[in-house]
Order: structure tokens, then C-alpha cells, then sequence
């Protein structure tokens, strides 16, 4: 590859890069069917072996606890020991607790199913690769002065590698949000073990709203690429790039490209992508707050 396939080479994966969005599946899939769905069932295993014992031991005594709240209760109202029959509503509820404690993976399975299908919506029907061929910005480089050309190159390189780096970190929290959420499966058992007490069960709600949180922030990583590429596409690409290598002069001849007017659109095309990156760094803090969780 010569030095002006390498230049096409890298500008276009300036351009485009992240039009693709290979990590999808990361994201657009639930954490019991990512990678075969054999991840999974070893941490649920891992959930029913160690965390599941412990927090059935404290779901046990916060149900006592309410039923010795309830004889207090009604004997502070005068009915006596002879007055105790606990009410209907009161054991539907402990029975439906019960019932969802026992089939934890199915509840947190479905919270990822929702999640999922809320990201695939999103994602459905992503921007097109832009048509890069359109833009000769190659021999317009090459048609500037050798000074110009120094200074081209040397930007685009290192916005090129910064580029890189900061995908390989996208990359990176993508699979940390997997792993928080399988992470979040195995100690699942414990905090939900508080629904029974009145005093202590919005720490399970808590916990459910932050699981959810954690599964949401997929659909928000997926919002903020497909904000990206639009942006990036409509202003940059176009207002831009084919902008400054059509534009004419007063006779209505070609003004050549400048090092100036490339360089700026490299740095705002990295102002960009760093807005990205804290978008997506910022998802989970984002979720949390959508759902008001703490």
C-alpha cells in the first residue's frame, strides 16, 4: 500500500469507523444469550451456590420480623393473642415474594430481555457508511505546498492514533458493562432479600432499579453512536469537507484545500468523538438517574 492508499486508508476510517459498530452484540444481546449463553449460566450458578443460601437465611428473618411486628401491632390495639389472624393481602404478598426470590434468574433474565429489545430498537436501521470516494481529499492534500502536507499528515496521524486509543477504551467499558452486570447477577439474591421488611425494602428496589440501569446503558451507548454518526456525517462530512473542496473563487475557480481548513475539520471531527467518549463513559451515571436509582 503506497503512501496515498495509506492517507485514503486513514481517512476513511476517520470517517467511517465506527459506522459499523462491531461491538453490537455486546449491547443488542442479553447477558443470558451473550457468548452462547454459557457465561451466564456459570455465574447463576455461582448465584445459587454461595449468594442465594445467604440471602434466603435473611429473607427467613425478615419475614419472621414482620409476623412478630404484626402480633405487636395487634396486641397494641387491644385484640389480644386470641385477635391474631394475619391477613390474606399480607400472605399473597409473602407468597409472591417467595415465588419471585425462587426463580431470580428468570425475573433478572427478563429485565435483560427488555433492555436488549430497547437497544436493538435503537439500533435498527444505522447510518451508512459514507461515500468516501466522493471527496478527493487525498489529491487535494497532495496538491498543497510540501510544508502544508507536513502539517496534514502529522495531525491526521496523531488524531488517527488518539482515535485508536479511544476506541480500544470504548471497547473496553462495553465489555465492563457486561461484566458489572453478571457481577451484579451473583450478589443479586442478597439485597433483594429485603422485600419483606417494610423498613428495609427499598433497598431491593433499589437494587432492581440499578440492574436495570446497568442493562439500559447499552440503549444510551447505542443513542450517543447513532447522535455520532449523524452529526458527524451531516456537518462534518458534508459541511465541511465537500464544502471546502468545492468551494470557488470570485472568477469561479476552484480554491484549493488548505492545511488550515482540514486540520480544523480533523480537531472538531476529535471534538466529537471526545464528546462521545464521555457520553459513553457517562451512560451508567445517566441510566441510573433516568430511573432514579442511587
Amino acid at each position: 500500500m503506497g503512501s496515498g492508499g495509506i492517507i485514503e486508508y486513514i481517512i476513511n476510517d476517520l470517517l467511517n469507523g465506527d459506522a459499523d459498530l462491531s461491538f453490537y452484540e455486546s449491547i443488542t444481546t442479553a447477558a443470558a444469550s451473550y457468548k452462547g449463553g454459557a457465561i451466564w449460566t456459570a455465574v447463576v450458578k455461582i448465584m445459587t451456590d454461595s449468594a442465594f443460601p445467604i440471602g434466603a437465611a435473611i429473607l427467613t428473618i425478615f419475614m419472621l420480623m414482620e409476623i412478630v411486628g404484626i402480633i405487636q401491632r395487634m396486641d397494641n390495639a387491644g385484640q389480644g393473642m386470641m385477635g391474631i389472624n394475619i391477613p390474606a393481602t399480607i400472605l399473597i404478598r409473602w407468597v409472591i415474594i417467595t415465588f419471585l426470590y425462587c426463580h431470580l434468574r428468570v425475573v433478572l433474565e427478563g429485565i435483560n430481555l427488555v433492555m436488549a429489545d430497547f437497544a436493538t430498537s435503537i439500533a435498527y436501521g444505522q447510518v451508512k457508511t459514507f461515500d468516501f470516494s466522493a471527496l478527493d481529499v487525498v489529491s487535494a492534500i497532495s496538491s498543497m505546498d510540501m510544508i502544508s502536507q507536513i502539517v496534514c499528515y502529522i495531525i491526521m496521524m496523531n488524531i488517527w492514533f488518539l482515535f485508536s486509543a479511544l476506541r480500544i477504551l470504548l471497547n473496553a467499558f462495553v465489555i465492563y458493562r457486561v461484566f458489572s452486570i453478571y457481577i451484579m447477577t451473583v450478589f443479586a439474591p442478597i439485597p433483594l432479600a429485603t422485600l419483606p421488611s417494610q423498613e428495609f425494602k427499598h433497598t431491593a428496589f433499589n437494587y432492581l432499579k440499578s440492574y436495570a440501569a446497568a442493562c439500559m446503558s447499552g440503549a444510551i451507548i447505542l443513542a450517543a453512536f447513532k447522535i455520532y454518526n449523524l452529526l458527524n456525517t451531516n456537518l462534518l462530512k458534508t459541511d465541511i469537507f465537500a464544502n471546502a473542496l468545492s468551494m470557488v473563487d470570485a472568477a469561479g475557480n476552484p480554491v484549493p484545500l488548505t492545511a488550515g481548513a482540514f486540520c480544523g475539520a480533523m480537531l472538531k471531527m476529535l471534538i466529537f468523538y471526545g464528546i462521545l467518549v464521555s457520553a459513553v463513559l457517562s451512560s451508567g451515571k445517566l441510566s441510573k438517574s433516568l430511573l432514579n436509582a442511587t
